[in-house]
């Protein structure tokens, strides 16, 4: 049976995949380029993703449960909108045929945040790194994709952001992974009509009263039917920001500070 070779394929550190699509095979190498210890297997990782219900996290625990590795799930519910507990059921049903014991729901309280998009990302967060140390996994995996890295790049232009502040969606950073942040919407849309799988559209996106609904609803599409190069000029900019950024970090790295510790704290001698 499958259950017997994916057993079998463990203990002997190898894929374990049936056959994938592009979009599958494309999801299983950029997780294994996460190893850093290559005597493992990405079946031995274990991971958290963060599901919303909407088309893109789905898509990614989907391919996940497909890949047939060890995963928790967890879900924010932000009690924003009408559908927020239909979408809290919804995942709930559908960990159990996915995950079984393996999901957590939080209730986030933003009741008199000042700014409800910054003060939520900041409490998912703090949840997804202590639920990580909790559990002993070793990434937390989010859906973030292509297009979301497009809006957040045009977002920094028209904030007129410094350019060391405006280096877009990371990839990776701490033990946070975005293996979808090189796919596009449409590839995720199509992979999710392929496997006929289900989802929950949130309300709150077509409220343009967020700015990165704004700036995808009504913003880009307008920009790129004038300008069609101009997403891809983004992303060309960013990688020069990027290995600029970076070498500005190695070359800090490499300074011998005189630093000088005391009492109440360090002396750093720049």
């Amino acid at each position: 049976s499958w259950a017997r070779y994916f057993d079998r394929c463990r203990k002997k550190n190898k894929s374990i995949s049936p056959i994938m699509n592009e979009f599958e095979n494309s999801v299983e190498l950029k997780l294994n380029s996460y190893i850093k210890d290559h005597n493992k297997s990405i079946c031995e990782y274990k991971f958290i993703i963060a599901i919303s219900g909407g088309i893109d996290s789905m898509a990614l625990l989907h391919c996940l449960h497909e890949l047939r590795l060890s995963f928790y799930t967890i879900h924010f519910n932000h009690n924003y909108h009408h559908q927020s507990k239909n979408i809290t059921r919804f995942l709930y049903n559908l960990s159990q045929h996915y995950n079984l014991n393996k999901h957590f729901n939080i209730e986030l309280d933003l009741s008199g945040a000042k700014n409800f998009e910054s003060e939520a990302r900041i409490k998912r967060y703090k949840h997804l790194k202590n639920l990580r140390r909790r559990l002993d996994c070793d990434f937390i995996l989010t859906a973030h994709h292509l297009d979301d890295q497009i809006e957040t790049l045009h977002m920094k232009r028209i904030q007129n952001t410094h350019w060391s502040n405006s280096l877009g969606i990371r990839e990776k950073i701490d033990f946070i992974r975005r293996p979808l942040l090189s796919i596009s919407k449409k590839q995720i849309i199509n992979y999710a009509k392929e496997k006929k799988i289900s989802w929950k559209e949130d309300p709150t996106n077509s409220d343009n009263s967020f700015m990165r609904n704004r700036v995808r609803n009504l913003e880009l599409p307008k920009i790129v039917s004038l300008k069609p190069e101009y997403p891809s000029k983004l992303l060309s900019q960013q990688i020069i920001d990027r290995d600029r950024f970076d070498k500005i970090v190695d070359e800090i790295n490499d300074t011998n500070f005189l630093i000088n510790e005391y009492r109440f704290g360090i002396s750093l001698n720049a």
